[in-house]
């Protein structure tokens, strides 16, 4: 969904297809050509180093890295959720495998989730839904008053059904960390914004999708919906965020939120080809 918007519940509760994850691999996206795939497994790869090693050693991280790398070829992956705020309303995730496939679920409980992140074995995940509320209770956290001061718009954590939202997010990241996976909070929206692809008040379309699965070394061949979207653009930040090209907004006590870096565009991971009218 949308950063951060709020959508009722349908009623009588989710229908029996919502409930099945669908999972879309050879069909909907197929390897793109060698130059594009090397920009992801080997032009950055130095950097990728040099970004681990300013996180530091992580015992419980390496050994999640070390079983998605070893899944065969380099397949490196990378998991993006659009976070629904309740259980009741589907979840959109992508699962993206750089250069090899993209995959699409639709999931409702919490349980259904972390499993399906488990089972993917990701380098990292990201999650787009706040994932810590402010200091204070209430109002914005810096990270948030940093995206504001980029020109896009952000809702408070805590306001309304936001909180529902919040609360759902942290205890997803807290059940994903606890099992050695690393979690970052994601705007995929503001992201979209930042990189030229949409404009204020326009919503992802075809383009904007074509072009984020390019950035993964990928083609979409089907029409996604709004979330998948957004949740594709989560896991491509995820990947941005490994190899170092991305920047965090605010301060780790309280939270933060990560966003390509500039530098990502200008090395041609998350360049834009096209800008959308506003």
């Amino acid at each position: 969904m949308a950063r951060r918007g709020y959508q009722r519940p349908p009623a009588g509760g989710p229908s029996a297809e919502a409930r099945q994850p669908q999972a879309a691999t050879g069909h909907d996206a197929r390897a793109a050509p060698d130059p594009v795939r090397q920009v992801g497994l080997g032009l950055h790869a130095g950097r990728r180093e040099e970004a681990r090693a300013r996180r530091g050693a992580d015992p419980a991280l390496e050994e999640t890295s070390r079983r998605s790398w070893n899944r065969g070829a380099q397949v490196r992956v990378y998991v993006g959720i659009d976070l629904s705020g309740t259980e009741r309303r589907p979840t959109a995730v992508c699962v993206a495998r750089v250069g090899v496939s993209l995959e699409f679920h639709s999931v409702l409980t919490d349980e259904e989730l972390v499993d399906l992140v488990l089972r993917s074995a990701p380098e990292a995940v990201a999650i787009d839904a706040p994932l810590t509320s402010p200091r204070s209770g209430r109002g914005l956290r810096r990270c948030d008053l940093e995206v504001r001061r980029l020109g896009v718009p952000i809702l408070p954590p805590t306001m309304g059904p936001m909180r529902l939202l919040t609360e759902r997010g942290s205890r997803i990241a807290s059940a994903l960390r606890e099992k050695g996976l690393r979690v970052i909070e994601v705007y995929p929206r503001g992201a979209q914004r930042m990189m030229g692809l949409i404009g204020r008040g326009r919503r992802p379309d075809k383009k904007v999708a074509d072009l984020v699965a390019s950035r993964l070394g990928l083609r979409v061949e089907r029409s996604l919906t709004v979330d998948e979207v957004d949740a594709m653009t989560c896991a491509l930040i995820a990947y941005l965020h490994d190899i170092g090209l991305t920047v965090e907004l605010g301060n780790p006590e309280e939270g933060t939120i990560v966003m390509p870096s500039t530098e990502a565009f200008a090395s041609g991971v998350g360049k834009p080809s096209f800008r959308t009218s506003t």
